[in-house]
């Protein structure tokens, strides 16, 4: 406002009307000028205009930035620079600073950015004196401790300041430690408490404040010094809890399980359960208010674990005086996990302690003999496996085999199955399997376990076999028959159920799921790579099979784990690390990384599928045209002339048996459906989830254009390779360095030789091929020099037609390469009228 005045002038305090002043279109500057004395560090400071020599400092400055001083009746606005050096010098031009207390200023001296500065002169700087690092010692002092009304509770907030002291030394300037006060102060942070620059203090609040107070001293260590410890006593007291379970037997042999009674005891007084979580502000999870205006430090240190573990015991526990109940085994499992805790106190009898003991320990269980009815050699993970279901047998307890794809958990369990018809178990097993490996199953039980009798349950013909059930020691059926033969099966009594693919039930609702959780059985056994999918209701989905009431009532569950877990944070933290502990005993889970040792380096599996009843219906009305033709040519021209009719029917049925849309003049019928391409469609899918990369390979184009518009509809990035593909090369290098590239569709006869393909680690062969030689050469691409990991070979093959009679002549007859094929391409098919009879076989 005066530069718009035309007149500006001085005026005395006594009213007098001095001289004329101007305004200064240049700013000024400011030098600081230090000296070095014998009692200390005299500075001065001096205005700087232009060039010209330093100005005494003589009036004060006005404004409230910008800032602003007169020199010579003429108004200047300081520079940045020269506002911060005269904000030291408010009424004085001069100040000397104590030696004692120069190590700050020498600090900043000392920088080699000081000794190029225009704005600070050190005039003598050879009287610089000696300077000392020393360390500090922290100060903390509590200044204002309130308490924050949150929800039903309160929440504690803690305001302190942080200072360091140093010692003073004659003649020596100290420097401060800076690296040292900066841990102090990342310590703090450490602990909780976040600065806050408004009010220049830390502050902290909550569980992290009142841990604080509890144990101030300890916490904070003896090198630092604590004030204001008076008004932090004055405002908080403290009430020791403590949760007190006693287990104890039942009082009859009859009974199974333990009693089991839950108390809680502040200082050593019992008041009711429900006082934990009463007054529990929204957040707390370590400490909780009582009803007398004193705080408990929760037994077990975490809240959300607390509820979890109570919950399981009983769903009133949140308004509870005392939980009394009766826990199994399997159950003591939680409240085993709390034992030696702070605030807990677990008083059991010796029969329960033997029990959860030999259960927590079941990383030492006993060996035991594999059958000698097995036939086959179980490497030593497999072993392992073997020894842990017996185990669980032993106790009565249910688990999960969660090993990765690929590891042989159908083997582990036909073993373990074996050895319970060894030992004299008079009840059959019930295996529920997905449609698409009911024959595998099936096979894989006759190669390894020959001395079971196994009871297929599958297709329309399987209720005239309902009534032989019981005379079995296998009884094999799938997830959409269990649902509908549900009546059937809850007639008959198991020893052993088991679930492959258990992931089948996840979904608690599902029909299917409280379908065969209504089947009888002494015993149950998960088999799954993934036990939780989606969420962790899917877990508790298949304990709720496995040990009912385990994991907590399914509305207790999603309340206090699935939400809090969700929800993360602290509590999701702790409740995640219960959970853990929990089930930990009954799932065993090893990765293909972990056993490599163990494994060959190439594992090949056979997944034998059945067709779908539409596939099945089409099949055979192809099959009984093509059959009387190609007898009926081998009858006019021997079989080596009739080998193009056999050839021509072979491939129709193979596309068949592929996919019946894959035939030309069939991909129009949209109702046609392949049991192949939904086995194919479920590995697939399990092996993206298990971060594989694969290679699918298939003879024939169309049935590659049916698998591409599938992975398209999955979001799936692949690459393809067929004869016609120009740029093998790019393709190839793309799909070994781009990991978003999961799958690569390949013609078998295309993509069976000069490719390497060390990027992937999973083959599959979908559609057999005659000469074992191709395959290899196919799987060869991925199995070579440069392969870090396992490789897995699926082939699959459609039972009861001719991939699967093949098959068969393969294991019955010596290279059986030459008998179809002749690899030279020139020979005729080199087979007998009884081997067409195998492979023509209506099934």
């Amino acid at each position: 406002l005066l530069r718009e005045c035309g007149t500006i002038r001085k005026v005395s305090f006594l009213g007098k009307r001095g001289e004329k002043l101007k305004f200064s279109p240049f700013k000024v500057d400011a030098v600081l000028e230090c000296r070095w004395q014998s009692d200390g560090l005299h500075l001065e400071m001096k205005w700087v205009l232009g060039d010209e020599r330093p100005i005494e400092y003589q009036t004060g400055i006005v404004g409230t930035n910008p800032y602003w001083c007169e020199i010579d009746n003429t108004i200047y606005e300081l520079s940045n620079s020269a506002a911060k050096i005269a904000s030291i010098f408010v009424h004085t031009s001069s100040i000397t600073v104590p030696l004692e207390k120069c190590g700050p200023i020498l600090e900043v001296l000392r920088r080699s950015e000081i000794e190029s500065s225009s704005e600070i002169i050190v005039l003598n700087p050879e009287q610089m004196p000696k300077a000392l690092v020393q360390d500090p010692k922290p100060v903390v002092e509590f200044v204002d401790i309130s308490a924050i009304q949150e929800g039903k509770g309160e929440r504690i907030e803690l305001s302190a300041t942080l200072s360091f002291q140093y010692t003073r030394k004659e003649g020596v300037v100290c420097l401060p430690n800076r690296a040292k006060e900066e841990e102090y102060e990342q310590r703090l942070k450490d602990l909780g408490f976040y600065y806050d620059p408004s009010k220049r203090v830390y502050v902290i609040s909550g569980d992290d404040a009142l841990d604080l107070i509890w144990d101030l001293r300890s916490t904070l260590g003896p090198q630092w010094k604590v004030q204001g410890l008076n008004l932090v006593r004055s405002t908080i007291r403290f009430a020791q809890l403590t949760l007190r379970l006693s287990i104890s037997d039942t009082n009859t042999i009859e009974e199974d399980g333990f009693n089991c009674y839950v108390t809680l005891l502040q200082n050593g007084a019992m008041v009711p359960i429900g006082s934990l979580f009463k007054n529990a502000a929204p957040g707390a999870e370590r400490w909780v208010k009582l009803d007398s205006g004193a705080y408990g430090r929760v037994p077990g240190g975490s809240l959300s674990e607390l509820r979890a573990v109570l919950g399981s015991l009983s769903s009133t526990f949140w308004m509870a005086n005392a939980i009394r109940v009766k826990v199994s085994s399997s159950q003591g499992i939680s409240l085993r996990s709390l034992k030696g805790k702070p605030g807990i106190e677990v008083v059991a009898s010796d029969a329960f302690e033997e029990a959860l003991n030999k259960i927590l320990s079941f990383r030492k269980i006993k060996r035991v003999p594999i059958s000698k009815k097995f036939k086959g050699r179980l490497r030593q993970y497999q072993k392992e496996g073997f020894y842990w279901m017996h185990f669980l047998d032993e106790l009565g307890f249910g688990g999960i085999l969660a090993d990765e794809m690929g590891l042989g958990k159908t083997v582990q369990a036909l073993a373990h199955i074996q050895s319970l018809k060894d030992k004299g178990v008079g009840l059959p097993s019930l295996v529920v399997v997905p449609t698409s490996i009911i024959t595998n199953w099936y096979y894989e039980a006759r190669r390894f376990t020959p001395d079971l009798s196994v009871l297929v349950l599958h297709g329309p013909g399987r209720k005239k076999l309902f009534s032989k059930i019981d005379d079995y020691d296998l009884v094999l059926t799938t997830y959409a028959l269990v649902r509908v033969d549900r009546s059937v099966f809850e007639r008959h009594r198991f020893y052993l159920l088991v679930l492959d693919e258990a992931q089948n039930i996840k979904n608690e609702q599902a029909s299917v799921s409280q379908s065969v959780k209504m089947i009888p059985s002494e015993r149950r056994l998960a088999l799954t790579g993934t036990p939780v999918e989606n969420r962790p209701m899917d877990l508790w989905s298949i304990f709720d099979f496995l040990m009912p009431d385990y994991l907590g009532s399914k509305e207790y569950f999603r309340k206090n784990v699935e939400k809090v877990l969700i929800t993360g944070g602290e509590a999701g933290n702790r409740v995640g690390e219960y959970l853990k502990r929990k089930v930990r005993p009954f799932i065993l889970k090893r990765t293909k990384k972990e056993v490599e040792k163990d494994l060959p380096p190439k594992v090949e599996s056979i997944v034998r599928v059945e067709m779908t009843p539409s596939q099945r219906v089409l099949y055979n009305e192809i099959l009984g045209e093509t059959r009387s033709k190609v007898f009926g040519e081998v009858k006019k021209r021997g079989i080596g002339g009739a080998s193009m009719y056999i050839l021509a029917a072979l491939l129709r049925l193979r596309q068949i048996c592929n996919h019946p849309r894959s035939v030309n003049g069939l991909q129009e019928l949209g109702d046609l459906t392949s049991g192949k391409f939904e086995a194919l469609k479920e590995l697939v899918t399990e092996a993206l989830e298990s971060g594989k990369k694969i290679l699918l390979y298939s003879q024939f184009l169309n049935m590659l254009s049916i698998i591409k518009d599938w992975l398209e509809s999955q979001g799936v990035k692949y690459v393809y390779l067929d004869g016609s593909t120009k740029n093998r090369q790019d393709i190839v290098d793309a799909f070994n360095t781009d990991d978003s590239i999961r799958v690569f569709v390949i013609s078998l006869k295309a993509g069976g030789f000069g490719l390497n393909l060390t990027a992937a680690d999973t083959v599959m062969i979908y559609d057999p091929w005659w000469n074992p030689a191709v395959e290899q050469q196919a799987s060869d691409r991925a199995h070579r020099i440069g392969q870090t990991k396992i490789v897995n070979v699926y082939r699959f093959v459609t039972e009861n037609s001719v991939e699967s009679h093949i098959m068969d002549l393969q294991e019955r007859k010596e290279k059986i390469v030459d008998a179809l094929i002749d690899p030279a391409a020139s020979s005729p098919l080199k087979l007998s009228r009884e081997d067409l009879e195998v492979i023509f076989e209506v099934g």
